[in-house]
């Protein structure tokens, strides 16, 4: 069970990682650069955030496979503090897999102002520092013994 927990954790962290890290590219590098290249063709632009959607898609879904085993394993132990911010970060993760949807999509990345993929990158950026924040603090939590029920965080504190 043990080395299930530990490499479930290590995928979920790396396909968060990859999930954080293409959103923050995407709306810092990517998107700009795209925009910003003069007689681009259409057909490569499609095929660069084709590729960006099928990608990130791929890491949503590690990263709801894996938090979902994550939160099973987790849930026996933790108290309803630690449940309801959990609740929260769920709700949090599933918009920004919508709005993935909305950015990653090559057929939305129009050529007029306001229709490409920044806007929906900047709200997942702002979505995933506050997600960010809710697993720092989760995290902390079960670390201080504070998101614990009375029995486990007792055995938390002897080990």
């Amino acid at each position: 069970m043990q080395t299930l927990m530990f490499f479930n954790k290590w995928v979920h962290l790396f396909s968060i990682c990859g999930v954080v890290g293409g959103i923050f590219f995407a709306a810092i590098v990517l998107a700009p650069g795209i925009g910003a290249a003069e007689g681009e063709d259409p057909a490569a632009r499609r095929r660069v955030w084709r590729r960006f959607g099928i990608t990130l898609g791929i890491l949503w879904v590690l990263v709801l496979a894996t938090g979902g085993i994550n939160y099973y394993l987790l849930m026996a132990k933790v108290n309803a503090g630690y449940h309801m911010l959990v609740g929260v970060k769920i709700v949090l993760v599933l918009l920004m897999v919508v709005i993935s949807g909305f950015a990653g999509h090559p057929g939305r990345q129009g050529s007029r102002p306001g229709r490409g993929p920044l806007p929906w990158l900047a709200v997942l950026v702002v979505l995933a520092i506050a997600v960010l924040g809710i697993s720092t603090q989760l995290n902390l939590s079960r670390l201080s013994g504070a998101g614990l029920k009375p029995a486990a965080a007792q055995v938390a504190r002897r080990d």
